[in-house]
């Protein structure tokens, strides 16, 4: 046989091998989840919770809310995260299917004992994305899986718009898989979560007789039931792979500003001349980490850099000059040095870790000093002196100088 005719059959061969998708998957074979979460049990067992979209309940419209939920909700136990996936498996009728996978919930409970097991099995997953965010609560995860949607017909859905908003108020950070596990093998930095918390309200929710309930909604039979919200309250702070402790959403915007991760956030000040409420809307921020190395002792200072918008004013003066400017800029420069030092202290006295990544800047500059340091560097974080600098800039006033005349009537 010629060279040519070998090279023509190896190529038809290679073309009847390679058509179709030989580990294509059915979608009404799979379950796809949408959220999971993760908690331990008293006895030391391992609780996974998820929730599975029903695309048919999605598909058939409004109208169809009455015959059934647009997501089911399942949960099983089990010694590792392996066994209680086959255990969960047992329950459903499809193979669950994790690429999906909006967020994933760790219950504090599992978080202070440490995630690294369970992190080490997802990590492994050829299903589980990267960029799925991670949420830690300081009570059950499931409860949070189970929680009412108020918009969103899968809630998984809605919880990652909740964390994709942050970026509005700057309150709380956005973490995905791929960053916690990124900082959790860094020697110079600890990792940090979004905190979420189920927080009841005063609204109500009509339920229809024999509706499946979950942890959003008060027990009862048909007619109103209690609301209970789920809200993103700040930061989990973790040493290692263990949860250490809380940030609330003042802190958490310090954590922001040192990182130089602030966006349209409002920062709410007093006026120097009638000493009236003003809100300040950023609109860019950067901040500098820069250690220094003196008499064999490293010094930080962190240099943040503010420009922003007068949004708000309830008062009468008039911000038409530059004087006047440049004192609410002191005054702005003042409130964010007080959020980002009151951070520092909390970060450097109770939890003991260094969120800012202030040991990664050392290692960067001073490479053989951090070689030195890095053994101790926990103990030597606590007694690091810190400086804040900040520079801020008010860029806009809005085209107003003076708010509208009260009416004479």
């Amino acid at each position: 046989m010629s060279k040519r005719k070998v090279i023509i059959l190896l190529t038809v061969l290679i073309t009847f091998t390679f058509s179709g998708c030989w580990s294509r998957r059915e979608i009404n074979e799979l379950a796809i989840v949408a959220a999971m979460g993760l908690d331990k049990t008293p006895d030391g067992k391992i609780e996974l919770t998820v929730e599975i979209v029903r695309p048919a309940v999605l598909t058939k419209g409004v109208g169809s809310a009455a015959k059934g939920k647009s997501y089911w909700i399942v949960e099983a136990t089990g010694e590792t995260v392996l066994d209680t996936a086959r255990n969960l498996n047992l329950k459903s009728p499809r193979r669950l299917f994790f690429s999906h996978t909006q967020v994933l919930v760790f219950g504090e409970r599992l978080a202070r004992d440490g995630l690294l097991q369970v992190l080490e099995r997802i990590s492994r997953s050829n299903e589980v994305r990267r960029n799925i965010y991670v949420l830690i609560t300081p009570g059950r995860a499931k409860d949070i899986i189970e929680a009412e949607p108020d918009i969103e017909n899968v809630p998984g859905i809605g919880l990652r718009g909740l964390i994709e908003r942050l970026t509005v108020t700057s309150k709380g950070v956005g973490v995905d898989l791929k960053d916690f596990l990124a900082a959790l093998s860094s020697k110079s930095s600890a990792p940090v979560a979004t905190k979420i918390e189920i927080i009841p309200d005063n609204r109500t929710r009509e339920i229809w007789p024999g509706q499946a309930r979950g942890a959003g909604t008060a027990e009862g039979q048909a007619g109103p039931g209690t609301v209970k919200s789920v809200e993103l309250t700040g930061t989990a702070v973790f040493h290692e792979d263990k949860l250490v402790g809380w940030l609330n959403q003042e802190e958490s915007t310090g954590l922001l500003w040192v990182k130089g991760n602030v966006q349209r956030t409002i920062t709410v000040i007093r006026e120097p001349q009638e000493g009236k409420i003003m809100g300040i809307e950023t609109t860019r921020s950067a901040s500098e980490l820069k250690p220094e190395l003196k008499g064999g002792k490293v010094k930080m200072t962190v240099k943040i850099r503010q420009e922003g918008d007068i949004a708000e004013f309830t008062g009468r003066a008039k911000v038409d000059t530059p004087e006047k400017v440049h004192r609410i800029d002191d005054i702005l420069a003042k409130k964010i040095k007080e959020q980002a030092e009151r951070t520092i202290k909390k970060a450097q006295g109770p939890l003991h870790a260094d969120i800012f990544g202030f040991g990664e800047a050392i290692r960067r500059k001073y490479p053989q000093k951090w070689a030195e340091i890095e053994p101790n560097w926990q103990q030597l974080f606590r007694e690091l002196e810190v400086e804040v600098k900040v520079q801020a800039n008010i860029r806009r006033r809005n085209l107003t100088t003076q708010p509208p005349e009260r009416s004479p009537f």
